[in-house]
């Protein structure tokens, strides 16, 4: 996945330049509802990624992801410019989505879609290695709790910056990198239990 910088694997805080881009296309969405497109385009794909990994169900993550959307549009009159990527308060109004649908119904494997948000390596010898291991990973990361689960996702997934996921969870940077820790911790724990449970 790129970051804000366009450069793969490198997680790159957003320039000046292009935070000064970004706040124009707010202004301009706050103005006129149909300039709102452009920022939709622009982080459609990333929060629909972070959702499906989230839910595991590709019907159940296009609602969340619409339904974040029509929330966004809905309140970006009372969104503060902070001089941080829009897409900071997508992620939390996409997390507290999954929040209320996890209160209401379960997550699904959705280990039939994981080649909709990773992308398997070619040949088919590789493909089946490489989705039977992002399974085992993603059954792994999705037995977390739920606050674990969404640090790493932003973290890894989406190579967001400990700050950034601060905000969306709305915790200090310093608690982040703890539930960071304990999440890495109890994500190679369980990877471990795994690999050398018999029944593997």
């Amino acid at each position: 996945m790129c970051d804000a910088s366009g450069t793969e694997g490198i997680t790159l805080p957003p320039s000046p330049q292009q935070l000064e881009a970004e706040r124009k296309l707010v202004e301009a969405a706050r103005s006129n509802p149909v300039a709102f497109g452009a920022l939709y385009e622009r982080y459609v794909d990333a929060i629909y990624s972070y959702v499906f990994t989230r839910v595991g169900d590709k019907t159940l993550a296009e609602d969340i992801v619409s339904e974040t959307f029509h929330r966004a549009l809905e309140n970006i009159q009372g969104f503060e410019w902070r001089g941080v990527a829009f897409s900071a308060w997508l992620y939390r109004i996409a997390s507290n989505a999954v929040a209320a649908r996890f209160r209401r119904e379960p997550a699904m494997s959705g280990e039939e879609d994981l080649e909709q948000v990773l992308e398997p390596e070619p040949g088919p010898e590789s493909l089946v290695a490489t989705l039977e291991w992002k399974a085992d990973m993603l059954a792994a990361v999705r037995a977390l709790p739920d606050d674990q689960q969404q640090v790493i996702l932003l973290r890894f997934g989406q190579e967001l910056r400990n700050k950034d996921i601060a905000r969306i969870m709305q915790r200090s940077e310093g608690a982040v990198k703890a539930l960071l820790h304990r999440a890495l911790t109890a994500l190679h724990r369980r990877l471990v239990t795994e690999e050398v449970s018999p029944t593997r």
